[in-house]
C-alpha cells in the first residue's frame, strides 16, 4: 500500500517537473520580432536606367583611370540589371582609388552606387556599411541626392534591425525636407506598433490610424495561443484553425493524463511530449498568422493610398547610377 501511494507520489512528480520543463521551454517561444511588418513597393531594374545620373558626367582624364573604367562597367551592368557583376565592379573601383586622389565627389558617386546596389539587392547589412565607411555622410543638405539618399537609408537601417539609427535619420529628413521627411514618416509609422507618433500630413494621416486600430500584433497573438491554444487565431477570424489547435491540445493533454493516471508514464509522457510540439507549434503559427493578417489589411487599405501618394522609400528614387 505504502509502495503504491510512494510510487504515485513520483509518478506525479515526475509529471509535474515535465510540465515545468514544457512551461519553460515555451516561456522563451514567444517571438521578440522587431515590432514591424515588411511592407515594401517593386521597381523594376530598367525604370532606374532610366532615372537622371546622381552625379555629373566623368571627365575624359577621369574616365582613363583605373577607377573611372570600373566605374562606368559597374554603371552600364546595373543598368542592365546584372547586379552582381555592377557590385564587383564598384568595388574594384573603390579599390583602384587608393593609387590615385578622385575628388570627393567621385568617391562620393563610387559610395553612392555601391549603396543603392546593396539596397536594390536587399543586402541591407552591407548597404549600411557601404554608408558608414563613406563619404557620403559628407554630402551637403542642399544636394538633391540627400533626400533620396536619407529616406533609402532609413529602409535600410529599419529592415538591418537599427530602429534607433532609422529614427536619427528620419528626424534629420524631416528637418532638412520636410515634404520627403513626412512620407517617410508616414510609412515608417504605418509599418510598426506604435513606436513613433509623428504628425503625419493629410489626407492619409486618419486613414493609418484607423486601419492600425485593426492591427493585431503578432506578440499579443502568440501570448493568447500559449494562454489557450487557439485563441490568438480566434481574434483573427480564423476559427476553424482555432477550434482545431484547441481540439487537438486538448485531447493531447488528456490522453496524456489518462496514460500518466493509469500507470503508464513512459506512454504519458511521450503523449505530453508530442502535445508540447503542437503547443509551441500554435504560438509561433500565431505571430505569423498575425503578420499575414496585417499584411493583407494593408494590402487591401493602405497599399493604394501609399502608391499614389509616393509614400515608400523606393518612390522617393530620382537619381539613378
Amino acid at each position: 500500500m505504502e509502495k503504491g501511494i510512494k510510487r504515485r507520489r513520483r509518478d506525479s512528480k515526475s509529471v509535474t517537473l515535465f510540465l515545468l520543463m514544457i512551461l519553460w521551454i515555451t516561456s522563451g517561444c514567444v517571438s521578440k520580432r522587431v515590432q514591424s511588418f515588411d511592407v515594401t513597393t517593386q521597381i523594376s531594374l530598367q525604370s532606374i536606367g532610366h532615372l537622371e545620373p546622381a552625379f555629373v558626367q566623368l571627365s575624359d582624364l577621369e574616365r582613363c583611370t583605373e577607377w573611372g573604367k570600373e566605374l562606368q562597367f559597374g554603371k552600364q551592368f546595373a543598368i542592365d540589371g546584372d547586379l552582381e557583376t555592377a557590385l564587383f565592379c564598384f568595388k574594384r573601383s573603390l579599390m583602384a582609388t587608393r593609387n590615385s586622389r578622385p575628388t570627393l565627389l567621385r568617391l562620393q558617386e563610387i559610395d553612392y552606387d555601391l549603396f543603392l546596389t546593396y539596397y536594390l539587392m536587399r543586402r541591407y547589412k552591407e548597404a549600411n556599411s557601404a554608408f558608414e565607411q563613406g563619404k557620403l555622410g559628407e554630402l551637403e543638405s542642399s544636394n538633391p541626392l540627400r533626400p533620396q539618399l536619407l529616406a533609402l537609408l532609413i529602409e535600410s537601417y529599419d529592415k538591418a534591425g537599427k530602429n534607433d539609427q532609422a529614427l536619427k535619420l528620419l528626424a534629420a529628413l524631416r528637418h532638412e525636407n520636410q515634404e520627403v521627411g513626412n512620407k517617410i514618416a508616414s510609412w515608417y509609422q504605418a509599418t510598426h506598433f506604435g513606436e513613433i507618433s509623428p504628425e503625419l500630413s493629410a489626407p492619409y494621416a486618419q486613414e493609418i490610424k484607423l486601419i492600425k486600430k485593426e492591427m493585431v500584433h503578432p506578440i499579443t497573438s502568440e501570448i493568447l495561443n500559449a494562454v489557450i491554444p487557439g485563441l490568438g487565431y480566434a481574434i483573427l477570424g480564423q476559427y476553424k484553425t482555432a477550434f482545431t489547435s484547441l481540439a487537438l491540445n486538448a485531447l493531447f493533454i488528456t490522453a496524456g493524463v489518462q496514460f500518466i493516471a493509469k500507470g503508464a508514464v513512459a506512454a504519458g509522457i511521450i503523449t505530453l511530449g508530442l502535445e508540447t510540439g503542437w503547443y509551441v507549434g500554435g504560438i509561433y503559427g500565431g505571430g505569423l498568422a498575425a503578420q499575414y493578417y496585417n499584411e493583407q489589411l494593408w494590402k487591401k487599405r493602405l497599399q493604394p493610398l501609399f502608391e499614389r501618394e509616393r509614400l515608400f522609400p523606393l518612390s522617393q528614387l530620382s537619381y539613378g547610377f
